[in-house]
């Protein structure tokens, strides 16, 4: 190979290079998804405000994989007889459930029972939980993309 040709080559793997770092590619700049994230989170902040109720907590998450702006809401109350906890996961913008945990605790015995335990990855497939971990190992999914 000739100086000249190898001048060549050198050139073209720089080029190449430059672009598959700057994103020219086709790769999603970082800046996008730092967009998304700052849209998801007004986003969640207009629903959570329309859609909670008193005590109640959440937190945003842009997951990127389902390209959905998602809410994980908590909210526990005692009513004289019962601590109640219900957990929430939801698209902040269809305000469609994917996740939802309501448990009891009678006092002074305190026993927790659950009520309400339920996984909706789509429309057809929504199933029952039995506990917290299955429905906290259900919502990280979803929570850690």
């Amino acid at each position: 190979m000739s100086q000249s040709q190898l001048n060549q080559s050198l050139g073209a793997i720089v080029v190449i290079g430059t672009l598959i770092l700057s994103g020219s590619f086709g790769f999603p700049a970082h800046s996008q998804s730092l967009d998304r994230q700052a849209t998801c989170a007004a986003q969640a902040k207009r629903a959570f405000q329309e859609h909670s109720t008193l005590g109640m907590i959440g937190r945003s998450h842009y997951n990127a994989k389902i390209n959905r702006c998602l809410i994980l809401t908590d909210n526990t109350y005692y009513d004289g007889k019962y601590l109640s906890n219900h957990v929430n996961l939801w698209d902040a913008l269809e305000l469609r459930n994917y996740a939802s945990w309501l448990s009891q605790t009678e006092t002074p015995e305190y026993l927790v029972e659950v009520v309400t335990c339920e996984l909706t990855r789509n429309f057809k497939d929504k199933k029952n939980c039995t506990n917290r971990e299955e429905f906290d190992a259900f919502i990280a999914e979803y929570m850690e993309e």
